[in-house]
C-alpha cells in the first residue's frame, strides 16, 4: 500500500510542498534527545487505541494525541456503506479529523519550542535508512495541515522520520 501511495500524484505534491519548505527530520535518536531538552512536544496522530496501547510518555516526555483520522460517523447512506464494507474486512473505517487543527492547538502546552510529529509508520520526506525514497504517512500529511494551512510555521514543527515504535 505504501508503494501504491508513493506513486500516488497527490503525495507527490505534498511531498514537493513540505520539502520547499525546509521541514527538519529528527531519527529515532534524534528524537530522543529533543524530547529529554526543554520545550519540545511530541504530537503522535495514531489512533487512541494504537496511543494507548503503547506511547512514548516516559521519562517526562510531554506527548500529546490528537488523531489525524477518527471513525467513520454513519450518518449518510454512503458512511453507512463505508462503515459495512469496513466491518466486513476487518476494518475500522475512518475519515479525517475537520478538527485536527484546531484540537492540535488546543492541546500544545503553552512554551512549547518545537513540535515533533509522529504516526506508526514514519513515512519519510528525504529518504533514510528505512526508506531509501519518500514514503507518505499520517505524520507527513499532518505537518502538511499544520504548516500549509498556515497554523504553524516550519521551523516549530519537525518530523519524526521512523515509526513510532522506533521511540517507544
Amino acid at each position: 500500500a505504501a508503494a501504491r501511495a508513493a506513486d500516488d500524484p497527490r503525495w507527490a505534491a505534498l511531498r514537493g510542498a513540505l520539502q520547499a519548505k525546509s521541514i527538519s527530520v529528527a531519527s529515532p535518536d534524534k528524537a530522543r534527545e529533543m524530547l529529554a531538552g526543554e520545550g519540545t512536544v511530541l504530537l503522535d496522530v495514531r489512533p487512541p487505541d494504537d496511543f494507548e496501547a503503547g506511547n512514548a510518555e516516559a521519562d517526562g516526555r510531554t506527548v500529546i494525541n490528537v488523531p489525524l483520522f477518527v471513525p467513520t460517523e454513519v450518518n449518510s447512506p454512503s458512511k453507512a456503506f463505508k462503515a459495512l464494507a469496513g466491518f466486513a474486512l476487518g476494518i475500522q473505517p475512518t475519515d479525517e479529523n475537520t478538527a485536527f487543527v484546531e484540537e492540535v492547538r488546543a492541546a500544545i502546552p503553552e512554551g512549547t519550542k518545537t513540535l515533533l510529529v509522529g504516526c506508526g509508520f514514519g513515512g519519510s520526506l528525504y529518504g533514510n535508512a528505512t526508506f531509501a525514497a519518500t514514503a507518505p504517512s499520517r505524520s507527513i500529511t499532518a505537518i502538511g495541515k499544520l504548516v500549509l494551512d498556515g497554523a504553524y510555521e516550519p521551523g516549530f514543527v519537525v518530523h519524526m522520520d521512523a515509526p513510532m515504535r522506533e521511540l517507544i
